[in-house]
């Protein structure tokens, strides 16, 4: 490392309003309040730095001394959670056009294996971002952090020389790059040792790289592009050197939006950047029973033949990682899988509502039993409708905060809410507001201490297109001002649309004819430029689909690119 580029390196880690001194052959530097002071020395052209333990390579002495690396690498393990039977999705990779000038994608059972060698193996002539993108529930985020916990796991080894820090964006769209990685580092990781440009000087040394999951969150919050255009400021700033991960859901990789991406490449036209992407595909019969076996299961194949006679082998049951984790939790804890199966099999496009209506079911009926004395022994202390409605709730309540958790007390003032209007005395409310803490489908959060937030993304969604269902269903002006409320907070995930969709149209085309005219008094509250207007323009299209009426007009609304495609 040469002088100049060791100033201006450790420049970035000095405390604000402190300056870097140099005495001849001395440095002095105060670091996080610490004062640092060291002896200088060359040799071959490369800076040596001793602070009385003997000299030591610049580039060493400030990984170790200064980042704290092998601290970083500790912390990292201690915090993020272990997945459980942990299998690697097979995958599909387009290198970078530097690697593979061809274009030729590059078929691989290990997509674990794969993302490594092909963060290791990059060109060091240019900055790296690997895509990483599946659907929901496929397994982006268990990948990225079983790619920490290996990476971390390995440089602790001195096997390895640089760390994956995952940087989760879900429920942070309205904060930069810049906010994020520091509040992820000090808050999540208890590392409050880096700035944001030391953090980026690590990056560029390629000693860090950050994996930012859930950015198609932020993109779709902000459709003017506001969040690619933050993500090639970041690539900009890397100024052609280390590697980046980015993990989208394939339906926002894969947008349209052609003066969107031109913010991105109009960022970045100066520098040499190399965009890869690897793309998980969904399991199959290998990595079910794969699963099956480390979860200890008797008969996997015959757990997949069942299944896949049941529900057909492309089912979501059979191909989404996170349904397979649930589908096996039912298998092992209930005998009545077949029954659940038979629902299943009928349930045709609504599937996954039965699905979670029957992983909901044990917890009604044999864990949440009422303790109050004032019913018979082993009485349900809430149905599974009203399980159903409590969590919907919690979605809706996740949604208006415009987080993915929630405070304990947040949570329990909910649970007393859902108690008071559904009726409930004051003993089965004390016990709602209790075990609500231990339900099912909610877990520790990460992302603050003592909150809770669902298990998968993928069950956050679902209830919170539940909620808004609930709030329609009256039909009323408090449904007007309630769904006004929850659809003006922001852009409406798909998978949202879809559940909250699916809730109504189990009804009669009656009920849906006039949800469709609620949604477009709804609409009129508020501007046109607005997500009111966005979301239920959205929602419309696909609730009048297939309907017949003679008397239903629909005015004012804007619909978007290929909105009437196939409707």
């Amino acid at each position: 490392m040469q002088i100049n580029d060791f100033k201006s390196i450790v420049t970035t880690f000095s405390d604000p309003g402190t300056e870097l001194l140099f005495d001849k052959t001395q440095i002095v530097v105060s670091v996080n309040g610490d004062l640092i002071i060291g002896n200088l020395s060359v040799k071959s052209g490369d800076v040596y730095v001793d602070e009385g333990s003997g000299p030591e390579p610049a580039s060493k002495w400030i990984l170790t001394r200064l980042a704290r690396l092998p601290l970083l690498a500790a912390r990292l393990k201690e915090s993020i959670p272990l997945t459980e039977y942990f299998v690697p999705p097979a995958a599909t990779l387009l290198p970078t056009l530097e690697k593979g000038p061809q274009e030729k994608a590059i078929t691989t059972d290990n997509a674990l294996v794969t993302a490594l060698e092909t963060i290791s193996d990059r060109s060091p002539l240019e900055a790296t971002v690997l895509y990483i993108t599946s659907d929901a529930g496929e397994g982006k985020t268990s990948l990225i952090n079983q790619m920490a916990r290996t990476q971390a796991d390995l440089f602790v080894r001195g096997e390895a020389e640089w760390l994956v820090v995952p940087i989760p964006l879900g429920g942070r769209h309205f904060l930069r790059f810049d906010d994020i990685t520091v509040g992820v580092l000090q808050n999540r990781y208890r590392f409050p040792f880096l700035y944001y440009n030391s953090f980026l000087a690590l990056v560029k040394m390629g000693v860090i790289v950050p994996a930012f999951d859930g950015f198609e969150e932020m993109f779709v919050e902000s459709s003017s592009g506001e969040a690619l255009s933050a993500m090639g400021i970041l690539v900009g700033s890397l100024d052609s050197q280390g590697a980046v991960m980015v993990a989208a859901r394939k339906a926002y990789f894969e947008f349209e939006n052609l003066r969107i991406q031109e913010r991105l490449f109009d960022t970045i036209r100066n520098f040499s950047v190399g965009f890869g992407k690897l793309e998980l595909n969904r399991w199959n019969k290998a990595q079910f029973i794969a699963y099956c076996d480390k979860r200890r299961i008797d008969d996997s194949e015959a757990l997949y033949t069942r299944v896949s006679e049941r529900l057909t082998e492309g089912h979501a049951l059979l191909t989404r990682a996170v349904l397979v984790k649930r589908l096996v939790d039912v298998a092992i804890k209930s005998t009545s899988l077949d029954e659940l199966l038979e629902k299943l099999s009928k349930s045709g496009a609504d599937f996954f509502s039965v699905f979670v209506r029957g992983l909901i079911e044990r917890e009604a009926n044999e864990k949440w039993i009422d303790r109050s004395g004032e019913r018979e022994v082993g009485t349900p202390l809430i149905s599974v409708n009203e399980h159903c409605e409590l969590l919907s709730q919690i979605a809706v309540a996740m949604w208006e905060a415009r987080v993915d958790y929630l405070k304990r007390d947040y949570l329990e003032f909910v649970a007393d809410y859902f108690s008071e209007s559904s009726r409930k005395n004051t003993f089965q409310a004390q016990q709602i507001r209790e075990r609500i803490r231990g339900h099912a489908m909610l877990v520790p959060s990460s992302n603050a201490p003592n909150s809770l937030e669902f298990d998968h993304d993928e069950f956050r969604l679902f209830f919170l297109g539940e909620g808004i269902a609930n709030l329609l269903r009256p039909l009323n002006d408090r449904a007007k001002a309630d769904v006004f409320g929850v659809l003006r907070r922001g852009i409406l995930p798909r998978q949202a649309q879809h559940a909250l969709v699916s809730a109504v149209t189990r009804s009669s085309d009656e009920k849906r004819i006039d949800t469709i005219k609620l949604l477009a008094t709804v609409s009129q509250m508020d501007a046109q430029a607005s997500y009111t207007h966005e979301n239920c323009g959205d929602i419309i299209i696909r609730l009048i689909n297939g309907i017949e009426s003679n008397d239903l007009v629909i005015s004012g609304l804007t619909f978007g690119t290929d909105s009437l495609r196939d409707k």
